[in-house]
C-alpha cells in the first residue's frame, strides 16, 4: 500500500475522536463562529501532528518505556476529559434558559481536548519509526487528515443543528462519555 495512502487512512482514524467531539460540542452551541471550527480543527490537527513526533522521538530514544508509560496514563486523561464535557453538555441542555448562553472555546477547553484525542497518535510514531517511513511528512498528512475531518464534522452539525432539540444536545452528552468510558475499558482489556 502507499505510504501516503496509509498516513492520510491512519490520521483519518486518528481523527475519529476529535471529530465526534466537536460534532457533540457544535450541537449544542446557540451560535457558530467560522473562527471556532478553524480553531478547534487547527488545535487538534496540531496535536495529530505532534503526537506522532513525540513517539517517534521517544521510540528513537529511549526504546518503547515511554509508549508503555502513555498506554498506562491515555485512556485515565481521555476518561476525564470526555465525561467531564458529555456531563456539561447534558448540564447545560437540560438547564437552558430562554437566553442564548453563547458557549466559548476557551484555549484550556481547546488544549484538553487536543491532547485527550491525540494521546494515542503517540504510537502512531512508533508505528512509522518501525516502518520507516518519513515521519515529518507522516505527522504532516495525519494533522491536514484530522483538520479537514474536523472541520466537515462542524459542517455536519451546522445541518443536524436545524433539526436540533434538547434531545440532540443531551445525546451528544451521552456519546462523550460513552466514548470516554468505551476508550477506558479498551485500555483496561474489557472490550
Amino acid at each position: 500500500m502507499n505510504q501516503y495512502f496509509e498516513m492520510i487512512l491512519l490520521g483519518s482514524i486518528l481523527a475519529l475522536d476529535a471529530c465526534v467531539i466537536f460534532f457533540a460540542y457544535a450541537i449544542s452551541l446557540k451560535k457558530w463562529k467560522l473562527i471556532d471550527a478553524l480553531k478547534f480543527s487547527f488545535i487538534t490537527a496540531f496535536f495529530q501532528f505532534l503526537m506522532p513526533l513525540l513517539g517517534w522521538v521517544f521510540i528513537k530514544l529511549i526504546s518503547s518505556s515511554f509508549e508503555a508509560y502513555a498506554t498506562k496514563i491515555d485512556h485515565w486523561i481521555a476518561l476525564l476529559v470526555f465525561v467531564i464535557l458529555g456531563i456539561k453538555i447534558i448540564k447545560d441542555a437540560l438547564h437552558q434558559k430562554e437566553e442564548h448562553q453563547q458557549k466559548t472555546l476557551s484555549l484550556f477547553l481547546l488544549l484538553s481536548i487536543g491532547v485527550a484525542t491525540s494521546i494515542d497518535a503517540v504510537s502512531a510514531g512508533v508505528v512509522i519509526f518501525t516502518q520507516d517511513h518519513s515521519i515529518l511528512q507522516s505527522s504532516l498528512l495525519i494533522g491536514i487528515a484530522t483538520f479537514i475531518l474536523v472541520f466537515l464534522s462542524y459542517a455536519l452539525a451546522l445541518w443536524v443543528k436545524k433539526l436540533q432539540t434538547q434531545w440532540i444536545e443531551i445525546l451528544g452528552g451521552v456519546i462523550l462519555i460513552a466514548m470516554g468510558i468505551k476508550i477506558f475499558l479498551e485500555h483496561q482489556g474489557n472490550l
